[in-house]
């Protein structure tokens, strides 16, 4: 949207023109545009000294940004293409950003759009879906782990959720368990059935607390033994949250709340932007926070937030942010993989660990690529070479294949 206002001249507001002509929503893609008549009321913003201040901090520490075809320049001879990161997307225009961190560089595409590029693309808020899963609920696990332990891993959910009687079989499923989306509690192991099931639409059209935490517990009976098979559920990272923030609350009192405690500790020290904010239950600021999808981003951010898992070893400086064992087992860079199988067919080279994905890749040694997916086509995967590919689209497309033989050219995946 674009106006002008005034704070001496009548009226004081023009037209607002508004247009929407790039979306990361696979299921409604749409082009608007137009102008709406609006009203202004000029008021004084608290704390807008503090909040200025904090904007400047943040754009002064942000990291070096340069076009993807710089990639050619600053790595000669390496025969890079920077076109290949995305030749086997299909409908490029439903790519909304995309780019390679590397060497302590963001390399992006720009934010291109269906009718030109975006001014603004450093600034652009992106949506994350389900990287939500790793961004916060994996690295608070990692975080409640350098503070309390690694026993908390193995705490009960049902010590932490009372609601848990609702539905299934919770007497078993630790914190692990959930977060890793292993509970044993479904209707059906098949790809993606329960996410796309009757029972999850109702999980996720609950606003309110109390009715979504009890259909993330009604929906999906026992089956097998908690930690036996991956079942993917979002609820499940709902209940994973609620049981976290109740711990945390248990350790710091009642005001402590779990994102709050994963933007101040972890995030906030590497200069998160200022609009890092999740979605809560009860369409309220003071609900529960969801856990499984609503971290807002922008580019920066996924650089920073890939760089302290995939570069800095969770620390800033000598300071150790997260359990640093629990970290390098979600990187899959212990030796045997860690978590469960999201196939229950074929040799186990998909796995699910702490809210992240792995894939098994063999170039001329065998490696593991975690990832962190979302919904529509958005990717962040952690290149063992210390690189990062990030994509955010919503044409359903998550190919992060092409850029790793890309990156392998800049610095080599296998020793």
């Amino acid at each position: 949207m674009t106006f002008l206002f005034s704070n001496s001249k009548s009226p004081n507001i023009s037209n607002v023109r508004y247009q929407i002509t790039q979306e990361t929503c696979g299921y409604m893609r749409f082009n608007l545009w137009g102008k709406i008549a609006a009203t202004y009321t000029p008021y004084s913003v608290a704390n807008d000294a503090a909040i200025k201040s904090n904007n400047e901090i943040e754009v002064a520490n942000r990291l070096p940004t340069k076009p993807l075809s710089a990639l050619t320049t600053d790595f000669p001879n390496s025969g890079v293409v920077p076109a290949n990161l995305i030749s086997a997307y299909q409908y490029p225009q439903y790519i909304t950003t995309y780019g390679l961190y590397i060497n302590g560089v963001i390399y992006t595409s720009g934010c291109p759009t269906r009718y030109g590029e975006y001014a603004y693309c450093s600034e652009m808020r992106l949506t994350t879906y389900s990287v939500t899963k790793s961004m916060l609920n994996g690295v608070a696990m990692m975080r409640l782990g350098q503070l309390y332990g690694p026993t908390v891993y193995s705490q009960l959910i049902r010590d932490y959720v009372p609601q848990y009687t609702a539905g299934g079989d919770w007497s078993k499923v630790t914190f692990d368990n959930a977060v890793g989306l292993a509970t044993g509690n479904y209707l059906s192991a098949a790809s993606m059935s329960d996410e796309g099931s009757p029972e999850m639409s109702t999980f996720y059209s609950a606003e309110d607390y109390a009715p979504k935490i009890n259909d993330a517990f009604i929906a999906f009976p026992s089956q097998v033994p908690p930690g036996t098979v991956y079942v993917y559920h979002s609820s499940d990272q709902f209940i994973a949250n609620q049981a976290m923030n109740a711990y945390l609350q248990q350790q710091q009192g009642s005001s402590a709340d779990i994102f709050n405690m994963a933007r101040s500790d972890v995030y906030a020290p590497i200069h998160i932007s200022q609009g890092f904010d999740t979605y809560r239950t009860d369409n309220s600021a003071t609900g529960k926070v969801e856990g499984y999808t609503g971290l807002f981003v922008i580019q920066d951010d996924i650089a920073k937030i890939s760089k302290l898992l995939n570069n800095d070893g969770g620390m800033i400086g000598s300071n150790q942010l997260l359990d640093p064992v629990r970290l390098q087992e979600t990187l899959q860079r212990t030796g045997a993989p860690f978590g469960i199988p999201e196939s229950t067919t074929g040799p186990p080279t998909v796995m699910y660990f702490n809210g992240f994905h792995a894939d098994q890749v063999t170039y001329t040694c065998s490696f593991w690529v975690p990832n962190m997916a979302g919904s529509g086509g958005i990717i962040v995967a952690l290149y063992p070479n210390g690189s990062t590919f990030y994509i955010v689209s919503d044409n359903n497309e998550w190919d992060w294949t092409h850029a790793l033989s890309e990156s392998n050219k800049l610095a080599p995946m296998c020793p």
